[in-house]
C-alpha cells in the first residue's frame, strides 16, 4: 500500500500550530523592585529548651539565742594579754564600779572608787593620791632598785616594770575584800607582796584605769567650764 501524501491543509494546518507555539513566549522569571530585596529563606525556627526553674531556697537553720554573754574571767586575760582582752575586761568592769564624784574631790582633795573586779571574789577601793604620797612612792622605788643593784641584781625592764605595778597597787588601794588596808607604805607594801602574781598584774592595770578616768574627767570638768 502506497503511503498517502498530507494534503496542503493538513500541512498548513501543522505548520501554523508550530508557529503559534514558537510565538508563545516561556513565563519570566520574577522581577523585584530595585528598592525592594528578594527575600532571604527563612531559617528554621530553632528550638527553644523550656526555662530552667530555680531550686527552692532553704530557710537557714534556726539559731538558738544564748541567754548572756559568758563571764568574763579578769585575771585570766590579763595573763592572756592582747588589747582585745584588756578591752573587754575594761568593758565588763565599768557597770561594776561606783562613780567618781568631782564634788568629793574639790572637797577631800581625793576620788574614791569600789570596783567589783571578780563578782563574789574580788572587791577594791582605791584612792588618788596626794602630792606627798607620789613623792613618798617614787622615793621607796628608788631605794628598792638602790637596793637591787648592791646586791648585784641586774635591773631589767620587767623588773621595774613589777616594781612600779606594786607600789601603783600598795598606794592606791583602800581596801581589799572590805578589809581596809594600813595606811603606812611599807604595810601597803608587804599587803601586795602576798598577793597571787596574776591578781597583781590585774590590780596593777585597774589602777592604771582608776588613774586615767580621774585625769579625764577632770579635764573635761575644765574645757566645760572654761
Amino acid at each position: 500500500m502506497k503511503p498517502t501524501n498530507p494534503t496542503p491543509a493538513a500541512v498548513a494546518a501543522a505548520r501554523a500550530r508550530e508557529a503559534a507555539a514558537a510565538k508563545t513566549p516561556a513565563a519570566p522569571p520574577p522581577t523585584f523592585l530595585p528598592t525592594q530585596e528578594a527575600p532571604a529563606p527563612s531559617a528554621p525556627t530553632p528550638r527553644t529548651a523550656p526555662p530552667r526553674q530555680p531550686a527552692p531556697v532553704q530557710p537557714p537553720p534556726a539559731v538558738e539565742e544564748e541567754s548572756g554573754e559568758p563571764e568574763l574571767d579578769p585575771v585570766a586575760a590579763v595573763m592572756g594579754g592582747g588589747d582585745a582582752a584588756l578591752k573587754a575586761i575594761r568593758k565588763a568592769l565599768a557597770p561594776r564600779s561606783s562613780g567618781l564624784d568631782l564634788g568629793s574631790f574639790f572637797v577631800d582633795g581625793r576620788f574614791t572608787q569600789t570596783i567589783t573586779v571578780v563578782p563574789g571574789k574580788l572587791v577594791v577601793t582605791l584612792r588618788s593620791l596626794t602630792s606627798a604620797q607620789e613623792d613618798e612612792v617614787e622615793n621607796s622605788i628608788a631605794r628598792e632598785m638602790r637596793a637591787l643593784a648592791d646586791q648585784k641584781v641586774p635591773v631589767t625592764g620587767a623588773v621595774q616594770t613589777r616594781l612600779l605595778i606594786k607600789h601603783s597597787v600598795a598606794s592606791h588601794v583602800v581596801s581589799y575584800n572590805a578589809e581596809r588596808w594600813p595606811e603606812a607604805l611599807d604595810a601597803r607594801l608587804a599587803r601586795v607582796d602576798t598577793l597571787p602574781s596574776p591578781v597583781r598584774s590585774l590590780l596593777g592595770v585597774v589602777v592604771a584605769w582608776f588613774e586615767e578616768d580621774t585625769a579625764t574627767l577632770l579635764n573635761v570638768e575644765a574645757v566645760k567650764n572654761g
